[in-house]
Protein backbone atom coordinates (compact mmCIF):
# COMPACT_ATOMS: atom_id res chain seq x y z
CA UNK A 1 0.00 0.00 0.00
CA UNK A 2 1.36 3.51 -0.50
CA UNK A 3 0.39 4.84 2.79
CA UNK A 4 -0.60 4.06 6.54
CA UNK A 5 -4.09 4.89 5.65
CA UNK A 6 -4.28 2.55 2.57
CA UNK A 7 -2.57 -0.40 4.35
CA UNK A 8 -5.06 0.23 7.54
CA UNK A 9 -7.84 -0.17 5.19
CA UNK A 10 -6.62 -2.62 3.54
CA UNK A 11 -6.63 -4.77 6.27
CA UNK A 12 -9.94 -3.06 7.25
CA UNK A 13 -11.57 -4.97 4.67
CA UNK A 14 -9.77 -8.11 4.29
CA UNK A 15 -8.51 -9.51 7.55
CA UNK A 16 -7.02 -12.39 6.44
CA UNK A 17 -4.72 -10.21 4.05
CA UNK A 18 -4.01 -8.28 7.01
CA UNK A 19 -0.59 -10.08 7.69
CA UNK A 20 0.68 -9.95 4.38
CA UNK A 21 0.56 -5.58 3.97
CA UNK A 22 2.98 -4.04 3.47
CA UNK A 23 3.44 0.02 3.29
CA UNK A 24 5.78 1.83 0.79
CA UNK A 25 4.91 5.18 0.86
CA UNK A 26 5.19 7.50 -2.65
CA UNK A 27 8.54 8.47 -3.18
CA UNK A 28 9.57 12.14 -4.28
CA UNK A 29 12.97 12.63 -5.72
CA UNK A 30 15.09 14.81 -2.85
CA UNK A 31 17.35 15.44 -5.43
CA UNK A 32 15.21 17.92 -7.37
CA UNK A 33 12.50 19.12 -4.42
CA UNK A 34 15.29 20.55 -2.03
CA UNK A 35 15.47 23.87 0.10
CA UNK A 36 16.61 26.37 -2.11
CA UNK A 37 16.66 30.41 -2.75
CA UNK A 38 13.69 32.15 -1.92
CA UNK A 39 11.40 34.61 -3.15
CA UNK A 40 12.39 38.21 -3.86
CA UNK A 41 9.40 40.49 -3.91
CA UNK A 42 8.68 41.10 -0.71
CA UNK A 43 5.98 43.48 -1.46
CA UNK A 44 3.53 40.10 -2.18
CA UNK A 45 2.66 37.02 -0.45
CA UNK A 46 2.33 34.24 -2.57
CA UNK A 47 0.07 30.77 -2.26
CA UNK A 48 0.37 28.32 -3.72
CA UNK A 49 -1.31 24.83 -4.99
CA UNK A 50 -0.04 22.05 -7.52
CA UNK A 51 -2.76 19.55 -8.75
CA UNK A 52 -5.66 19.26 -10.43
CA UNK A 53 -7.88 22.30 -10.03
CA UNK A 54 -11.18 20.39 -9.10
CA UNK A 55 -13.89 21.00 -6.35
CA UNK A 56 -13.08 17.62 -4.07
CA UNK A 57 -9.54 19.88 -3.85
CA UNK A 58 -11.48 22.13 -2.11
CA UNK A 59 -9.75 25.38 -3.73
CA UNK A 60 -12.95 27.62 -3.48
CA UNK A 61 -12.54 27.38 0.36
CA UNK A 62 -8.52 28.17 0.37
CA UNK A 63 -10.42 31.03 -2.32
CA UNK A 64 -12.69 32.32 0.43
CA UNK A 65 -9.92 32.33 3.16
CA UNK A 66 -7.61 34.34 1.09
CA UNK A 67 -10.20 37.31 0.62
CA UNK A 68 -11.20 37.02 4.06
CA UNK A 69 -6.96 37.70 5.13
CA UNK A 70 -6.29 40.23 2.44
CA UNK A 71 -8.67 42.22 4.73
CA UNK A 72 -6.87 42.28 7.30
CA UNK A 73 -4.21 45.45 7.00
CA UNK A 74 -2.26 44.63 10.26
CA UNK A 75 -2.06 40.93 9.18
CA UNK A 76 -0.90 41.96 5.66
CA UNK A 77 1.41 45.00 6.32
CA UNK A 78 1.24 46.96 2.99
CA UNK A 79 1.66 43.10 1.65
CA UNK A 80 -0.96 41.88 -0.92
CA UNK A 81 -2.03 37.79 -1.25
CA UNK A 82 -1.76 36.13 -4.38
CA UNK A 83 -2.99 32.49 -5.43
CA UNK A 84 -0.73 30.87 -7.85
CA UNK A 85 -2.85 27.24 -9.12
CA UNK A 86 -0.39 24.93 -10.94
CA UNK A 87 -2.75 22.31 -12.29
CA UNK A 88 -5.49 21.46 -14.92
CA UNK A 89 -8.82 22.89 -14.58
CA UNK A 90 -10.66 22.24 -17.27
CA UNK A 91 -13.04 18.98 -17.18
CA UNK A 92 -11.52 17.32 -19.79
CA UNK A 93 -8.37 17.18 -17.80
CA UNK A 94 -9.95 16.16 -14.46
CA UNK A 95 -10.21 19.51 -13.34
CA UNK A 96 -13.64 21.16 -12.43
CA UNK A 97 -14.37 22.67 -15.38
CA UNK A 98 -15.32 26.71 -16.19
CA UNK A 99 -18.04 26.85 -13.71
CA UNK A 100 -15.62 25.83 -10.74
CA UNK A 101 -12.78 28.40 -11.93
CA UNK A 102 -14.94 30.97 -12.40
CA UNK A 103 -15.79 30.22 -8.66
CA UNK A 104 -12.72 30.26 -7.72
CA UNK A 105 -11.86 33.86 -8.93
CA UNK A 106 -15.19 35.43 -7.93
CA UNK A 107 -14.14 34.56 -3.97
CA UNK A 108 -10.75 35.62 -4.43
CA UNK A 109 -9.76 37.35 -8.09
CA UNK A 110 -5.80 37.95 -6.96
CA UNK A 111 -5.48 34.45 -8.82
CA UNK A 112 -3.01 33.04 -11.07
CA UNK A 113 -3.57 29.68 -13.08
CA UNK A 114 -0.56 28.61 -14.69
CA UNK A 115 -2.08 24.91 -16.04
CA UNK A 116 -0.24 21.64 -15.77
CA UNK A 117 3.53 21.95 -15.16
CA UNK A 118 5.07 18.00 -15.79
CA UNK A 119 8.51 18.76 -15.34
CA UNK A 120 9.37 18.04 -11.60
CA UNK A 121 12.43 20.90 -12.04
CA UNK A 122 9.88 23.59 -12.57
CA UNK A 123 7.80 22.52 -10.12
CA UNK A 124 10.27 22.41 -7.26
CA UNK A 125 11.21 26.11 -8.78
CA UNK A 126 7.58 26.99 -8.30
CA UNK A 127 7.77 25.96 -4.99
CA UNK A 128 10.46 27.47 -3.99
CA UNK A 129 9.04 31.05 -5.12
CA UNK A 130 6.33 30.96 -3.05
CA UNK A 131 5.50 32.42 0.65
CA UNK A 132 3.36 29.24 1.49
CA UNK A 133 2.01 26.03 0.24
CA UNK A 134 -1.34 24.68 1.19
CA UNK A 135 -3.30 21.30 -0.48
CA UNK A 136 -6.90 21.90 1.10
CA UNK A 137 -8.49 18.90 -0.52
CA UNK A 138 -11.90 17.82 1.23
CA UNK A 139 -11.81 14.47 -0.19
CA UNK A 140 -10.77 12.42 3.03
CA UNK A 141 -11.55 9.01 1.82
CA UNK A 142 -10.60 10.22 -2.00
CA UNK A 143 -6.95 10.54 -1.13
CA UNK A 144 -3.95 8.11 -0.88
CA UNK A 145 -0.80 9.80 0.23
CA UNK A 146 -0.70 13.08 -2.24
CA UNK A 147 3.21 13.64 -2.69
CA UNK A 148 2.36 17.09 -3.69
CA UNK A 149 2.61 18.31 -0.32
CA UNK A 150 5.42 16.56 0.77
CA UNK A 151 7.47 18.26 -2.34
CA UNK A 152 6.25 21.32 -0.71
CA UNK A 153 8.22 19.83 2.73
CA UNK A 154 10.88 19.07 0.93
CA UNK A 155 11.27 22.46 -0.86
CA UNK A 156 11.41 23.87 3.11
CA UNK A 157 8.08 26.04 2.30
CA UNK A 158 5.67 26.38 5.60
CA UNK A 159 2.70 23.99 4.24
CA UNK A 160 -0.65 24.14 5.62
CA UNK A 161 -2.92 20.58 5.44
CA UNK A 162 -6.48 19.44 6.84
CA UNK A 163 -5.77 16.86 9.68
CA UNK A 164 -6.48 13.54 7.52
CA UNK A 165 -4.84 10.08 8.05
CA UNK A 166 -3.58 10.60 4.11
CA UNK A 167 -0.76 12.72 4.96
CA UNK A 168 0.39 10.90 8.73
CA UNK A 169 3.03 9.17 7.06
CA UNK A 170 5.03 12.53 6.68
CA UNK A 171 3.38 15.55 8.01
CA UNK A 172 4.00 16.47 11.49
CA UNK A 173 1.97 19.30 12.78
CA UNK A 174 4.10 22.01 14.11
CA UNK A 175 7.22 21.13 13.01
CA UNK A 176 7.40 20.55 8.99
CA UNK A 177 3.19 21.96 8.49
CA UNK A 178 0.48 23.42 10.04
CA UNK A 179 -2.38 21.11 10.22
CA UNK A 180 -6.56 22.07 10.61
CA UNK A 181 -9.54 20.40 11.33
CA UNK A 182 -12.42 21.47 8.45
CA UNK A 183 -12.46 24.21 5.73
CA UNK A 184 -13.69 26.68 8.60
CA UNK A 185 -10.42 26.62 10.68
CA UNK A 186 -8.26 27.40 7.50
CA UNK A 187 -8.49 30.73 7.17
CA UNK A 188 -6.90 30.38 10.68
CA UNK A 189 -4.32 28.32 10.15
CA UNK A 190 -3.06 30.32 7.12
CA UNK A 191 -2.99 33.37 9.64
CA UNK A 192 -1.31 31.34 11.57
CA UNK A 193 1.75 30.98 9.08
CA UNK A 194 1.40 34.79 7.94
CA UNK A 195 1.86 36.02 11.33
CA UNK A 196 5.14 34.53 11.77
CA UNK A 197 7.33 36.87 10.12
CA UNK A 198 10.25 34.49 10.23
CA UNK A 199 8.57 31.07 8.54
CA UNK A 200 10.08 29.45 11.36
CA UNK A 201 8.53 26.23 10.90
CA UNK A 202 11.19 23.60 10.21
CA UNK A 203 11.10 20.95 7.53
CA UNK A 204 12.39 17.75 9.54
CA UNK A 205 11.96 15.18 6.00
CA UNK A 206 12.23 11.64 6.00
CA UNK A 207 13.83 10.38 3.40
CA UNK A 208 10.97 9.62 1.04
CA UNK A 209 13.61 9.53 -2.06
CA UNK A 210 13.55 7.51 -4.81
CA UNK A 211 17.27 6.82 -4.91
Amino acid sequence: AVSTAIGDAVKAQCQSAAPKVRVVCNPIDTAVFCAGASKSDPTIIKIAYTGRVAREKGIVHLARALQTLSQDESLLNGRRLQLVLAGPWESSMGGGGQAYRDEIVTAFPQVEFLGPIYDPQRIAELIRSVDIYCYPTIAERGEAMPVAPLEAVACGVPVVLPRFKCFADYAKDGENCVMYDGPDQLTTALKSVLSDSERSLRARLRRFSVT
